[in-house]
């Protein structure tokens, strides 16, 4: 009886620790999908860093990542051609932006602190748009819808 409850303690000391476990960092098959019209593309991490790098600062904390036109234009959209961009998080929380905003090059898709990795509640990425507050700096970023 004493080692079948000892079993039962260690199999529930085990579950917990493994539901309170730390969270855990953005993984490397962590995928931005950029979709509209006829065009979908994927990036991973890895593929956002492959592309030009540039940092962007909001709310004092300065995160890398690459910019929306650059990031767009390698997806094959036409800028001149966007009318709006939805930038959606993996909650389906959402944000759209208009050409003022998506086009600048400023307003970027973060994938890193500069000082380290995104923190748990940003993964896997980020939109960071400096001189904006709240719902527009769209965290667990997954999926960007464009409009043309």
């Amino acid at each position: 009886m004493k080692r079948n409850l000892l079993v039962l303690l260690t199999l529930l000391l085990t579950v917990t620790l493994f539901a309170c476990g730390g969270e855990e960092p953005a993984t490397a098959d962590a995928v931005l999908t950029v979709s509209g019209g006829e065009v979908e593309e994927s990036y991973s991490a890895a593929d956002l860093r492959a592309l030009s790098a540039t940092t962007a600062t909001v709310e004092g904390i300065t995160y890398r990542g690459v910019s929306l036109p650059t990031l767009l234009e390698d997806a094959g959209f036409d800028p001149e051609q966007i009318a709006t961009v939805e930038a959606v998080a993996d909650d389906g929380f959402s944000a759209t932006y208009e050409p003022e905003l998506f086009a600048r090059e400023d307003t970027v898709v973060a994938y890193e602190r500069a000082d380290g990795e995104l923190a748990g509640d940003e993964q896997p990425f980020r939109m960071v748009l400096p001189e904006q507050r709240g719902r527009l700096n769209v965290r667990m970023l997954v999926r960007l819808e464009v409009s043309q």
